[in-house]
């Protein structure tokens, strides 16, 4: 599973993660299960990575990771966020595209 789809599938389950001074804080408590537990314990480096990423200002061109594998570029106007980006493609993952007619006058 990749962090991205384990962290749509805890917020289906109604877990947050968050990154509190370096530490994966998880909760509500009550949604918890062991086996959140045990899944969140077993992909915590990814988790911690994927959590401490800055998020680049909004962009217009994406290049989208899909969960299958494919790699598609996304354009977006206005322009968006990588978690806006990430939040539209459940189980994705999202990197700045260089755009080529940034800093071009516009015509």
């Amino acid at each position: 599973m990749l962090p991205t789809q384990l962290l749509d599938h805890l917020r289906t389950a109604g877990v947050r993660l968050d990154l509190r001074d370096g530490a994966l804080r998880a909760g509500p408590s009550a949604a918890l299960t062991p086996g959140l537990r045990w899944l969140i314990a077993e992909h915590k480096p990814a988790l911690l990575e994927l959590l401490s990423r800055p998020d680049p200002a909004p962009r217009r061109l994406w290049l989208v990771t899909h969960p299958d594998g494919r790699r598609v570029s996304h354009s977006f106007t206005p322009p968006a966020t990588r978690a806006e980006v990430e939040a539209w493609y459940p189980g994705a993952s999202a990197e700045p595209e260089p755009d080529p007619h940034e800093g071009q006058p516009d015509v």
